[in-house]
């Protein structure tokens, strides 16, 4: 059932803020829709003012959320999105003036017959539209033909981009029918439904009907949607109930096409594709799914034979002679700027520089490599031509904006030939780091950004200086392209000589940059204390010019160093909080503020404050999964980040999904004998241990001792993580020996890499212990636990989850040894952090059981 609402209407005249209403125009599920006038600016507007009721009430969470969305598209400028001029509040209510579009709803446009090639070029500006909201993190969620509108003058807007979220709680359907209906599902395909699931149902993606998460995706299926509906007269999915529609939709039941229709099969598939019953079956973002719009085979093989010069007609060739292409016409051949870069030759020495290796991962890695820069380069090209034809053709944009745009993209061109230069001279390490290197290409979306780039760093107003800038600037291209390569030594040279001549230049931005640099390669080389001084120095230069990336890169990696490898806590997350703010101060991207969420998220769960990393580990993957591409290897950084942080918590089914869909992120993106995969093997490991299935965690860490061992030799740190994990369900399956051979190449490797002192190496010992322990050998356990205990309070302080587990382990060997007095104090105390941290009833059931032994056992003596 619907639920009312009640209306108040408007009449003209009447004031809402400083617009004066001029008549109402609609209404809707969310409220009235006016024609307004606003004096400030002399224009007319469109003036959508909420209904009055609990959801949306000023000052409500769903109001707060609604305003941060409206807020957000006030930002978006595009010329086929509708602009939001305005949000606020009037008498109560909540209105947000927009752009007053004089035409007609895509609905009634449609009304008339129309060709193929006529739907498409509409829905192409409108699925532009679609595209430009995605990069700022908006998503419809409510894609249909009445939320376009074509004006009179031939232009095509989306609207009510991002407003169908009005929150994000479930509390309750609200379904309101836009024009009465008797019969159900027509009404169901006209009611937005706000709450747990949001949109129209019969443009609703699979997974809004099952209320999972949705994404860009979700849009693209909405838009396919629409788009069959309009070539076809049909939609693609049929049901005579709401239950029967929400059920062809789950499971992909498309129906075929009515006959009569003149749609090109080519067409059809793509279409089918964008309603694919997965996400990930679909095309990878809006922009990819228009390219395939775009690709007519058809013109495309009549375009190659007119470029050799024959037709085939009636049975004969024509002889043609060639024309050659106007020279006036603008943006074409865009993609001739990759020469060099990424063309076939490239591509053929990358490949073969990668297998001629010999690493076990070099085949897999190869084909990888070059999936992934085709995709960056063909999204290089199509924003190259997009910007060009935003000034040259269409006129939306400023000469000034397209040299921004284009220095944007040269950088974005140069950092991918550096990477490039560097696969083409391939050792073993750099196969390993090959694929998450090219995923850490800069992403192209910046600059798309006009507000981020005309508020971005100025140019040295000095062409001498401004020339010098460029060539080092090229510089730290290079060195990085041989760091995310594992090319250490030359990253070196190359940063420290880009420090010598950004000094002696003295100019302030390029010498925030050179210091970052510096940070970077003694961060990857093992220098914590050194990398901390670059980024310090780093971090101040860049704020006293507002080079506001810079200073946001290196208090994020400060976060880290500090706070974790250096386990100065406190100071780390001060360092933490720096990131967050300049995070939040950089740009529209959000990335900035994704990666010092999660480096926060890491410190918080070291500290053993598992909320804390939980709320941030959480943004940070919603702003990765918003912003990123589906397969990029940070969002299952994030997915593993928060398995680790359910481990804590004692969440053990949460935290196998977690690790479970990392594990499936990294095979797909690394493929399955990567050390990454590895390390989540490892993971899932932990898991499979702690709920009793022993003989699954085992040949999980097998494998990922054997990952390990084929692709980075015998003394890694992972391998020793994984074989301290081997070792202690070697103990739970009853072969102790086993274990302590395990344990003990562990320290072997930890003390090697690490050096004695590092928190890490208690880690092996504890685990070592407990297997003596295990044999009965309890007094060599015992000073061996006293080391990790140690190692465990100098490096995380003395209330850490780690120091807990070696209290336990320590007071049941001393009690097995007779010393219960001593162990009555360890007990004690890990009881007590066991209960503060919210640990698992088993682990805070063993500490009770054996305290009260230990107790016991005084009492008797």
């Amino acid at each position: 059932m619907s639920i009312p609402i009640p209306v108040a209407t408007f009449e003209r005249g009447d004031v809402l803020g400083h617009y004066v209403v001029l008549e109402r125009l609609g209404a809707g599920a969310m409220g009235m829709v006016y024609a307004a006038y606003d004096p400030r600016l002399d224009r007319k507007v469109a003036l959508k003012l909420l209904h009055a009721h609990g959801a949306f009430e000023e000052g409500s969470r769903r109001a707060q959320r609604l305003m941060r969305e409206a807020q957000a598209l006030a930002q978006l400028s595009h010329p086929n999105v509708v602009a939001v001029h305005d949000v606020g509040t009037a008498q109560g209510r909540m209105f947000l003036a927009m752009e007053y579009v004089q035409g007609g709803t895509l609905t009634a446009w449609l009304d008339q017959p129309r060709s193929w090639p006529q739907v498409l070029e509409v829905f192409m500006a409108a699925g532009r539209g679609l595209a430009a909201a995605h990069t700022k993190g908006l998503i419809h969620r409510d894609f249909k033909p009445e939320n376009v509108m074509i004006g009179d003058d031939g232009r095509v807007r989306v609207m009510d981009f991002g407003l169908a979220r009005v929150g994000d709680d479930a509390s309750g359907e609200l379904a309101i029918p836009l024009r009465s209906s008797s019969q159900e599902l027509r009404v169901a395909t006209q009611l937005t439904r706000t709450g747990a699931v949001l949109g129209t149902p019969a443009y609703m993606a699979p997974e809004q009907h099952l209320g999972q998460l949705v994404d860009t995706r979700s849009d693209q299926f909405s838009y396919c949607v629409a788009l069959h509906e309009a070539l076809y007269g049909v939609r693609p999915f049929a049901g005579e109930t709401l239950a029967m529609l929400g059920m062809a939709i789950t499971r992909g039941l498309v129906v075929d096409p009515p006959p009569g229709r003149a749609v090109p099969q080519w067409l059809r598939k793509v279409v089918l594709r964008g309603l694919s019953r997965s996400p990930s079956d679909r095309y990878r973002d809006m922009d990819e799914l228009l390219r395939a719009l775009q690709h007519d085979p058809r013109r495309h093989r009549l375009t190659a034979l007119v470029g050799a010069g024959v037709l085939v007609a009636g049975g004969g060739l024509w002889l043609l002679r060639p024309t050659p292409e106007p020279a006036a016409v603008p943006c074409r051949n865009v993609e001739q700027h990759l020469g060099g870069t990424w063309d076939e030759e490239r591509a053929a020495r990358v490949d073969a520089a990668l297998r001629a290796t010999g690493s076990p991962l070099a085949e897999d890695t190869a084909e990888r490599v070059a999936a992934r820069l085709r995709r960056y380069a063909a999204d290089w090209v199509t924003m190259r031509t997009e910007s060009c034809e935003a000034t040259r053709i269409r006129g939306e944009q400023s000469e000034a904006m397209l040299d921004l745009r284009n220095a944007c993209l040269d950088d974005r061109l140069h950092r991918m030939r550096d990477l490039v230069e560097v696969l083409e001279r391939a050792d073993a390490e750099v196969v390993e780091r090959a694929v998450g290197a090219v995923a850490e290409l800069p992403s192209l979306e910046p600059c798309a950004d006009v507000v981020a780039l005309r508020s971005g760093l100025a140019p040295p107003d000095d062409p001498a200086v401004a020339s010098e800038v460029s060539r080092l600037r090229g510089s730290i291209g290079r060195a990085r392209a041989q760091l995310v390569s594992g090319r250490y030594e030359s990253a070196r040279a190359l940063a420290t000589t880009v420090l010598d001549e950004a000094q002696a230049l003295g100019y302030a931005p390029m010498l925030a940059e050179a210091h970052a640099l510096v940070g970077e390669v003694l961060a990857e080389t093992s220098e914590p204390e050194a990398a901390a001084e670059a980024f310090t120095h780093a971090y101040f230069s860049a704020l006293q010019v507002r080079h506001d990336e810079v200073a946001a890169q290196a208090a994020a990696s400060l976060t880290s160093l500090v706070g974790y490898e250096l386990a100065r806590h406190e100071e780390g997350t001060r360092w933490g909080e720096h990131a967050l703010a300049m995070g939040l101060r950089v740009g529209k991207d959000r990335l900035p503020e994704a990666d010092a969420r999660h480096r926060l998220g890491v410190l918080a769960v070291a500290l053993g404050d598992t909320e804390t990393s939980r709320l941030h580990h959480e943004r940070s993957f919603a702003l990765r999964s918003t912003l990123l591409p589906p397969d990029h290897p940070d969002l299952a950084s994030s997915l593993n980040a928060l398995g680790s942080v359910h481990l804590r918590r004692g969440e053990y089914d949460q935290a196998l999904q977690r690790y479970r869909a990392a594990l499936e992120l990294r095979e797909q993106v690394f493929g399955p004998h990567h050390p990454e995969v590895a390390g989540s093997l490892n993971n899932v490991s932990l898991i499979l241990r702690r709920q009793g299935e022993l003989a699954d965690a085992r040949q999980a860490l097998e494998r990922a001792i054997s990952i390990y061992d084929a692709a980075l030799g015998p003394d890694h740190i992972p391998t020793a993580q994984s074989l301290d994990n081997l070792g202690r369900v070697l103990r739970k399956t009853g072969d102790p020996t086993a274990a302590e051979a395990s344990h003990r190449r562990a320290i072997r490797i930890r003390e090697r890499m690490l050096g004695p002192e590092h928190p890490d190496v208690g880690d092996s010992l504890l685990g070592l212990g407990e297997a003596l322990s295990d044999r009965g050998l309890h007094a060599e356990a015992e000073p061996l636990l006293i080391r990790a205990l140690g190692l465990y309070e100098r490096g995380f302080g003395p209330n850490h989850p780690a120091v807990a587990d070696a209290l336990l382990a320590l007071g049941a060997a001393r009690l097995a040894h007779g010393d219960a007095v001593h162990a009555e104090a360890d007990l004690e105390r890990a009881r007590a952090l066991l209960a503060d941290r919210g640990a698992a009833t088993d682990e805070l059931a063993e500490a009770t059981r054996l305290l009260e032994r230990a107790r016991a056992a005084i009492a008797r003596d």
